[in-house]
């Protein structure tokens, strides 16, 4: 009886984890591409399925940051498991940073502003913020979470994870400056 419950403890526990199977997943990825994780959040309650990793993206001369968000949405119990399975929404946010402002800026970020109004990132279009020095796109999946957990679905996790990327960058393209060096003088 004591090993019925223990297995049945290490189940649920399984099952309970596959969001940080997924998170594990998604770091050592980005790792592998040359992106080092530069910042973590969770959800504040303990059932939260919530996780947040921000990476630098060094070797593109794009990009500033990579936010990668997990959320799970199902899968907590064996009955919801089996019945609806475990879903999660997997949110890139892509990051370009401009340090210097001109005032086109300003009418560029009001037309990126009124193009956005029907874009809806969980509909899989890509939605821009444009602030005066930085501007982000956002795109949002829904992703059955035994599908990413494993060793075995690490070629599956890049591939969705550089699908959302190369979107996502290509969306921000035309919007990177040339960097002025800064000069101390």
């Amino acid at each position: 009886m004591l090993k019925l419950l223990t297995d049945f403890a290490a189940r649920s526990e399984a099952r309970e984890s596959r969001d940080e199977a997924v998170v594990g997943q998604i770091i050592a990825a980005m790792g592998r591409r040359g992106f080092p994780t530069i910042g973590f959040s969770t959800g504040l309650a303990e059932d939260s399925g919530f996780q947040a990793v921000q990476f630098a993206t060094p070797a593109d001369p794009v990009l500033h940051t990579l936010t990668v968000v997990l959320d799970r949405k199902t899968g907590g119990g064996a009955i919801q498991e089996k019945i609806i399975g475990s879903k999660a929404t997997l949110r890139m946010v892509a990051e370009v940073k401009n340090f210097i402002a001109d005032p086109d800026d300003l009418l560029a970020m009001w037309r990126t502003d009124a193009r956005n109004i029907l874009r809806m990132p969980m509909m899989g279009q890509v939605r821009l913020d444009h602030q005066l020095n930085t501007v982000t796109a956002t795109k949002q999946i829904l992703v059955e979470l035994t599908e990413y957990d494993g060793p075995e679905d690490t070629q599956r996790v890049e591939q969705t994870l550089w699908a959302l990327y190369g979107e996502l960058r290509d969306a921000l393209v035309p919007y990177k400056r040339a960097s002025i060096v800064d000069d101390p003088m």
